[in-house]
């Protein structure tokens, strides 16, 4: 694989960015319903991102069924994922709810084999190894 650094260091920041998003969030659920909290970013995610995806994709008006499938249950499992996510995220501290977090690579690592069919590595055994040991060392 070629350097993988600067997309890496992409995701990292992407996940600071959702950090201050949730904290923003977790600090909302004290004033309005989740519902409404998921619309309005929903709704304001929309708004930012729609002028951009009609300036930068140029085959943006040409989607293919399948493209159109993929996409809708892509948006149907995120909206729900977000919903079911935030039901729980407001019951526990939001330190602790980070830490559910750290289960998601292994569902990634499941579904990426099974349907992406994609090769796990050494490197990513060790890691997740180290994962794993973090999150019982904080939860336990």
């Amino acid at each position: 694989m070629k350097n993988l650094i600067f997309p890496f260091l992409l995701l990292v920041f992407a996940q600071f960015v959702w950090a201050i998003s949730w904290l923003f969030t977790k600090k909302a659920m004290n004033i309005l319903p989740i519902f409404l909290i998921y619309a309005f970013e929903a709704l304001i995610g929309f708004v930012i991102i729609l002028p951009l995806i009609i300036y930068f994709s140029k085959g943006f008006f040409h989607l293919s069924k399948v493209a159109v499938i993929w996409m809708i249950i892509a948006s149907i499992t995120t909206v729900l994922g977000a919903i079911v996510y935030y039901l729980g995220f407001q019951k526990i501290p939001f330190i602790f709810a980070s830490l559910t977090t750290l289960v998601f690579p292994f569902f990634v690592a499941f579904l990426s084999i099974m349907f992406l069919h994609e090769q796990l590595t050494l490197k990513f055994f060790i890691a997740a190894a180290l994962m794993v040991a973090g999150f019982l060392v904080l939860v336990l």
